[in-house]
């Protein structure tokens, strides 16, 4: 690739000798230095380029499950956008939509819409690589300490009102902190268990979200797999492919955390968790358990791997999670009472009773 400044000062040419690397650039736009936007375009697109509209990925947040249907994708493009909006695909459970949208720059970023009945629940648009832009107007090109306008507010809820433009509108990683441990619990012993002939670990898998907002805490907590292995894997080596040697313990631990995480904890997997020295040391904690807890006769102890995922929110993004999770509780309460009747086939059409 090859990079030539233009006579006016302030653009640039960049020539690249392979078609895949320009559509790669392309594709991961918009980019940003140090905040500031840099607009890149296709010279072969257009015999005029315009440089005061850019090409975000913008994703959907809050928008009720009843909503996510293809009748009303028409209707979100218009929210989102004049130009150019494509459909790019949900993610965890359709409750994420992501679109490509051409923002148009000469205009403020476009924050959101109301839905509902009374226009009380806001749908929230994040924009992927979002540099700086100012919190009163919502333009991108200036922040608010350069702005001659008042901020714009909206309510947030039925007691509280918020600004329409923040740091919210940013699609990005959001800082973390994960703690993991091992809990030992009551020995759940079967009549299989009674017959084992060597001992053996049972560790079900546990994750909690904290979503810390200033003094609130929301919490989630999910098991998502329950599994057993001997303690001779413990001291079983096995070849990776790297070459190196570690214990059968660690590859199935691995395993059962990654392999079996749920596409909405798809997050865990960028964690700390993923760091060898993190699962070396849960193995490590093991042989400690193995040691200290089991006796000639015992054949089977009981363990919670438990990891905790906490991580800051906003007032707009903990008004929306909120959102989310009422409508979850409902859908959960729907379903249970759906499969009761169906199972001791009850009319359906009452559900209210």
């Amino acid at each position: 690739m090859t990079v030539k400044k233009l006579d006016d000062g302030h653009t640039f040419l960049f020539e690249f000798t392979q078609k895949n690397d320009k559509e790669k650039i392309l594709k991961r736009r918009p980019y940003n230095v140090n905040g500031v936007l840099i607009v890149i375009k296709d010279l072969n697109s257009s015999d005029t380029i315009d440089f005061t509209s850019d090409s975000f990925l913008v994703a959907v947040v809050g928008l009720p499950l009843y909503l996510c249907t293809d009748d009303f994708l028409p209707t979100l493009k218009s929210r989102v956008g004049d130009n150019n909006v494509v459909f790019l695909g949900t993610s965890n459970n359709n409750r994420f939509i992501y679109l490509r949208v051409d923002v148009d720059l000469k205009k403020p970023l476009r924050p959101g819409f109301y839905i509902g009945q009374n226009q009380n629940r806001f749908v929230e648009f994040k924009y992927w690589n979002l540099g700086d832009f100012c919190y009163n107007c919502g333009m991108i090109g200036h922040v608010k300490g350069n702005c001659v306008h008042l901020p714009v507010g909206r309510a947030l809820n039925a007691t509280s009102v918020t600004h329409v433009y923040g740091p919210w509108l940013r699609h990005s990683p959001v800082e973390t902190s994960c703690q993991i441990g091992l809990v030992i619990l009551p020995d759940d012993v079967g009549e299989c268990e009674k017959s084992l002939t060597y001992p053996q670990f049972c560790i079900e898998v546990e994750f909690k979200m904290l979503a810390v907002c200033n003094t609130i805490t929301e919490s989630a907590t999910r098991s998502i797999s329950r599994f057993r292995f001997p303690c001779s894997y413990l001291y079983t080596e096995t070849e990776s492919t790297d070459f190196t040697t570690t214990s059968k313990a660690y590859e199935v631990i691995k395993r059962e955390i990654y392999e079996k995480t749920p596409s909405f904890l798809g997050c865990f997997k960028h964690m700390p968790l993923n760091m060898p020295d993190v699962t070396e040391s849960l193995v490590e904690e093991l042989k400690l358990i193995q040691k200290d807890k089991f006796s000639c006769d015992d054949k089977w102890l009981t363990l919670k791997l438990q990891i905790i995922l906490q991580y800051p929110l906003t007032l707009v993004d903990h008004e929306t999670l909120l959102s989310i999770f009422r409508e979850r509780v409902i859908e959960r309460k729907t379903s249970s009472l759906i499969k009761k009747r169906v199972e001791k086939n009850e009319n359906l059409l009452s559900l209210s009773t």
